[in-house]
């Protein structure tokens, strides 16, 4: 194949969107390990939860990527990419539907512990 054969095969916003979805998405885990020290004392983290929040990504994308390698020789690159979005738009309406019910249920357990804390310490609960 020659270079000039390269610079007129190929659809080329398909390939500027391709390499910004791959820049954008290694960027989003990559930056996952150097910010995990400071994610980590604002969340109040232990290095277990550090270690799963670096970790799980990178190991479940690399898993991925074999069974979709697999099911793109069996179902074609076409089904599987679409089937692969359905499942990560799945996800994330998930989050936006169950949103209220996680926030909900992290503050209560939040607000819990501080009046725990201050019952042990013999403040005034609030009432």
């Amino acid at each position: 194949m020659k270079l000039s054969d390269l610079k007129t095969s190929g659809h080329l916003p398909t390939l500027v969107s391709a390499f910004f979805y791959f820049d954008v998405s290694f960027m989003a885990w990559t930056l996952l390990g150097p910010l995990g020290a400071q994610i980590g004392a604002t969340l109040h983290m232990t290095p277990v939860e550090k270690f799963n929040m670096v970790a799980v990504p990178t190991l479940a994308g690399a898993f991925l990527r074999i069974v979709l390698g697999f099911a793109v020789d069996r179902i074609g690159a076409k089904r599987t990419g679409i089937l692969a979005q359905l499942v990560v738009m799945a996800g994330f309406v998930s989050c936006l539907v169950f949103r209220a019910t996680f926030l909900r249920l992290y503050f209560s357990a939040r607000v819990n512990s501080w009046i725990r804390r201050r019952q042990f310490r013999g403040g005034a609960s609030p009432s």
